[in-house]
């Protein structure tokens, strides 16, 4: 609509719409810069998470920001992204305490032209579940101690009942010959 308006404007100037011998129409690039991300990996409370986007189209970019917000919160903050190689760009969010119930966020990229393009949105960001650091005290807990096998009666054991068994079929085996029939000895008689 902005394109047409401006267009008429330019024609009609000249006093008769449509016979102006030169017109000149800015016409803004139509197509909005195509921004892809993939999650990160869960990052660990107190370290920091790297976003990267891939933005590609549009016109020349004016800038490519990572809108990010503690989960559940009513503002968002935003962080620059900056070119890494090609059309990719990067920023890194220190995950702090206040991230302790996970981070939503989108990536947003605005053009020259002020066409933009995201990946998520305000109403529909990424969320990212926040790992919480293991502590020296926690591992420890989990380290330290003395193990104690259990106590274990030798009767409940499997082993020895599947031993025993083997034993007493065995045993039966041997009494019957091995398991060979000694009641025909194999002899033929002819007549």
């Amino acid at each position: 609509m902005r394109v047409l308006l401006s267009l008429y404007l330019a024609l009609s100037i000249g006093g008769v719409p449509g016979t102006v011998s030169r017109a000149l129409a800015a016409v803004p690039d139509a197509t909005a810069p195509v921004v892809r991300h993939t999650p990160p990996a869960l990052p660990l409370l107190g370290t920091t998470m790297a976003i990267q986007a891939v933005v590609e189209g549009g016109t020349r970019l004016a800038v490519v920001r990572c809108w990010y917000r503690a989960r559940g919160a009513a503002k968002y903050d935003s962080a620059e992204m900056t070119r890494l190689s090609g059309n990719t760009f990067g920023c890194e969010l220190k995950v702090s305490e206040a991230f302790a119930k996970g981070i939503e966020y989108f990536v947003e990229a605005v053009d020259e032209s002020g066409a933009s393009g995201t990946d998520g949105t305000k109403a529909r960001p990424y969320y990212v579940t926040v790992r919480e650091r293991p502590t020296v005290e926690s591992l420890a807990l989990r380290t330290t101690g003395e193990t104690q096998k259990p106590e274990r009666s030798i009767w409940k054991n499997p082993w020895l009942w599947l031993g025993a068994a083997l034993a007493v079929a065995g045993g039966i085996a041997i009494a019957n010959g091995g398991g060979k029939d000694t009641s025909d000895t194999g002899t033929i008689v002819a007549q």
